[in-house]
């Protein structure tokens, strides 16, 4: 993949599918989360720690997925988790590439196709995730 390897200097942010997806370009395993094929669901706390577009702590975010990355790939650096998603975002450690488990473009109409009931808390995810996609495209537009 020219993106990945670098050949195309390119900045990407893979959401969910596009997470497990540049993860698996790039050499790591992607399974299903539990035997029993349910999925991580609902507003959780992610934490952050050495990424270029969150500050360290915590963050509530938007899941919905059943599959998860097993291990980081060569050349990439774990930099968000939750309690039961040991790799919940992956920065490139020379590239602008960016992959993220949660949904970061999730808002209240998100949940509620989804069958969770969007709640007023929630609004702190909204905001936070905004902010994030705002950090990706500044370093998009920067080339970093």
């Amino acid at each position: 993949d020219p993106v990945i390897s670098g050949s195309r200097r390119i900045p990407l942010l893979g959401i969910c599918f596009g997470h497990q997806l540049v993860a698996h370009r790039a050499g790591a395993p992607v399974g299903r989360i539990r035997a029993d094929r349910s999925e991580e669901r609902g507003v959780q706390t992610t934490r952050f720690s050495g990424s270029r577009l969150a500050p360290d702590g915590p963050m509530r975010v938007v899941a919905s997925h059943g599959e998860e990355v097993r291990r980081a790939p060569d050349g990439f650096r774990v930099t968000a988790s939750r309690d039961r998603v040991a790799i919940d975002a992956l920065e490139h450690e020379a590239l602008p590439v960016f992959a993220v488990q949660f949904h970061p473009e999730a808002r209240a109409e998100f949940l509620s196709k989804r069958g969770m009931a969007p709640s007023p808390e929630d609004a702190l995810a909204f905001e936070e995730q905004a902010r994030y996609l705002a950090a990706f495209r500044r370093a998009a537009a920067e080339g970093r």
